[in-house]
């Protein structure tokens, strides 16, 4: 019989994280978001503020950038900073901040936002160190963008 030891320190205790909820609503909805019933269709929930578990929900700020609350409690990310689509258990403080702070930039300033780190940057961690060094209008805007919420406290 093998002894197996686990190392406590390597295992996380906790995770803080938002998940499909009605205080993750409540934030996008104070933050700027709007709820978009027009996607999806008669099987798609239209929340009108409440949540309700087992519904799916689609919120947009600006352009095609779009957080969607699964019916299993999941986040799904449509056209995000890194990708067309991206699907999470839950978002990191840290990643919604960026997610939020992508959101508000206009559709033409998201495409090409995406279109630069495509290739560059797989992961929000990374996404800071792969901006470009040059200055365009996109960069200044999200990095304003993102201090503002910082700023807040989000």
């Amino acid at each position: 019989m093998m002894n197996t030891m686990i190392n406590l320190r390597s295992v996380p205790t906790q995770v803080h994280g938002h998940t499909a909820s009605q205080d993750f609503m409540d934030l996008l909805l104070r933050e700027g978001f709007h709820e978009c019933p027009q996607v999806g269709g008669i099987q798609y929930g239209r929340a009108s503020g409440k949540y309700t578990l087992g519904k799916i929900y689609y919120f947009k700020k600006n352009g095609e950038c779009t957080i969607c609350f699964l019916k299993d409690g999941r986040i799904h990310v449509l056209y995000g900073p890194l990708g067309m689509w991206e699907l999470n258990d839950y978002i990191m403080s840290g990643h919604l901040r960026t997610l939020m702070a992508f959101a508000s930039l206009q559709e033409d300033q998201q495409t090409c936002f995406r279109n630069y780190m495509s290739g560059r940057c797989t992961d929000y961690d990374g996404l800071f160190f792969h901006l470009p060094k040059f200055e365009v209008d996109w960069k200044q805007e999200f990095r304003d963008q993102y201090s503002e919420l910082l700023n807040k406290g989000l």
